[in-house]
């Protein structure tokens, strides 16, 4: 149980493992069917999208160049289709290599090893339907790896610290600050020593952007409190809208968060050595 305790960052609800309330050897096989099936589909998705990337699309190292990493562009050109596409990219690479590595695991202590249950392991991302907004985006569909652990350390500065009021308003913005704060010096570490060609700190301004435009939603959902129930058609309208603002909003924010790593991968598919720093201005 120790083990399993310090090996639970998301803090979800563990099992004895001396209980007699048990998966049966049937339901540990429905569960790995259950992570592989998904993952194979998405094996092949994977293949089809970085394919169709570089047989359509054609990223050259100009393309990532320091002039595209601005955070406004107006146009239909092809550097709008490549924020288009990019914005979200990031995305899913990083749904799918954590799925991948969550669901293997999964697999391998559920249903091979036989230590764990299937309930302590959910599924590891939400529903990316339910992303009408950018809070919604980090709190109902991003994973929460580092969330809960980070959340116990940011209560403990605002209740002894801070003095905040539990649940309180000011709270929540501090918490929320909090986990941005941690998770970007996180990946800031990440990024120094895995790209040292990519700016660290442009890890930390974006997660300082998508905490600001958190604050923007919750600013407006303050101003809309008191009105009259919407209908039906209001609400589908207001999600419909909510979803164009989270595509708009990684249109401007991610080029200059993840165009300095592109850059570097394309200058590496290039069939001949590229100068560095000349395919900068390409």
């Amino acid at each position: 149980m120790a083990f399993k305790a310090w090996m639970n960052p998301q803090r979800h609800a563990l099992v004895d493992p001396n209980s007699f309330n048990k998966a049966t050897n049937t339901q540990r096989f429905i569960f790995a069917l259950s992570r592989l099936v998904p993952l194979i589909i998405l094996a092949f998705i994977y293949v089809a999208v970085e394919l169709s990337l570089l047989l359509f699309l054609t990223p050259m190292p100009r393309d990532f160049s320091p002039p595209q990493r601005r955070y406004f562009h107006i146009g239909w050109d092809r550097a709008s289709v490549f924020r288009a596409v990019f914005s979200l990219h990031w995305a899913w690479l990083t749904y799918l290599i954590l799925t991948a590595a969550h669901s293997a695991l999964a697999v391998l202590f559920v249903s091979v090893l036989q230590l764990d249950e299937p309930k302590e392991w959910p599924l590891l991302y939400g529903n990316p339907l339910r992303v009408n907004s950018i809070q919604r985006f980090w709190t109902s569909f991003w994973h929460r790896l580092g969330t809960e652990s980070q959340l116990r350390y940011g209560r403990l500065v605002s209740h002894a610290i801070l003095g905040l009021q539990p649940r309180g308003t000011s709270e929540k913005i501090f918490l929320a600050l909090w986990v941005f704060t941690c998770s970007g010096f996180v990946h800031a570490l990440v990024t120094h020593k895995t790209e040292p060609e990519a700016d660290a700190r442009s890890d930390m301004w974006f997660l300082v952007l998508n905490f600001s435009g958190g604050l923007f939603e919750f600013a407006l959902r303050q101003l809309q409190a008191g009105t009259t129930a919407r209908s039906r058609g209001q609400r589908l309208l207001q999600s419909g809208l909510g979803y164009l603002w989270v595509i708009l909003f990684f249109y401007c924010v991610v080029p200059p968060y993840q165009y300095p790593i592109l850059h570097k991968a394309a200058v590496r598919r290039m069939p001949f050595k590229v100068n560095t720093k000349l395919s900068l201005h390409v």
